[in-house]
């Protein structure tokens, strides 16, 4: 993936020497072209592995009983999982943008937060009465939006979180805020960094698919420490006339 650095550093090579400029993005793009071949390959086969696991126990009711098998489950789940991450991951700058109408939008949105994998977190929403539109992907804003509070809620169910909006002149800003116990140093300094996660069973790639969809929409995903404790992420999103 190109970090905010790499595009910079290739928008001054563009100018400046455009034949390495070119070589690069054409290297890139043969690169993630073979990423693409390999995932589709890899999801055929996982989904065999998935199907002949669930007909086998169709046909062995016994093996609901016997740890090896649900294992075996458990590692088949895990391969789906890091699987869609990584798909997430890859396409996480194809972009379908649209204008959107940021109040409705957040609305609409926080009844699909009402409940996060069987967990109804408690979400406070504050957001001003007349709020400037963003041009966003809402699909990709909104698997943000959740992939924060999925992490939030699986430190600990019942946080306390608080999603709002301010504004500038050039910038709308959602801030996503928790009561949590701190990063750690190490997890602070790497915090949207891929596969950085303390959690078992876990890959840890939603903050750096997040901090990338961000990227994409020419904003930033920002993090701070909350007051008295916690955490504060803020997506940064242009705002349009």
């Amino acid at each position: 993936m190109y970090t905010k650095d790499d595009i910079n550093y290739l928008n001054s090579l563009k100018q400046t020497n455009p034949d390495i400029y070119e070589r690069i993005t054409a290297m890139y793009s043969r690169l993630q072209s073979d990423i693409r071949k390999g995932c589709h390959d890899l999801r055929n086969i996982i989904t065999l592995i998935c199907g002949n696991y669930q007909l086998i126990e169709l046909d062995e009711s016994g093996l609901s009983d016997n740890e090896r098998w649900l294992q075996m489950g458990r590692d088949i789940d895990f391969l789906i999982a890091s699987l869609n991450a990584i798909n997430e991951y890859r396409y996480a700058d194809n972009l379908n943008l649209c204008k959107i109408n940021t109040y409705e939008y957040i609305w609409l949105l926080q009844e699909e937060l009402s409940v996060i994998n069987g967990i109804c977190p408690d979400i406070s929403v504050s957001i001003p009465p007349t709020v400037p539109s963003v041009n966003i992907d809402p699909d990709k804003i909104s698997y943000v939006i959740k992939a924060l509070i999925t992490n939030i809620t699986e430190v600990r169910s019942d946080a306390s979180i608080t999603l709002s909006i301010d504004y500038g002149t050039e910038n709308l800003y959602i801030h996503i805020a928790d009561d949590l116990d701190e990063f750690d140093a190490e997890t602070n300094e790497s915090v949207f960094d891929l596969f950085n996660t303390s959690k078992q069973n876990h890959i840890g790639m939603s903050l750096a698919t997040s901090y990338r969809i961000l990227l994409a929409h020419k904003g930033e995903l920002s993090y701070r420490k909350n007051t008295p404790c916690g955490s504060i992420f803020t997506l940064s999103l242009p705002i349009v006339p």
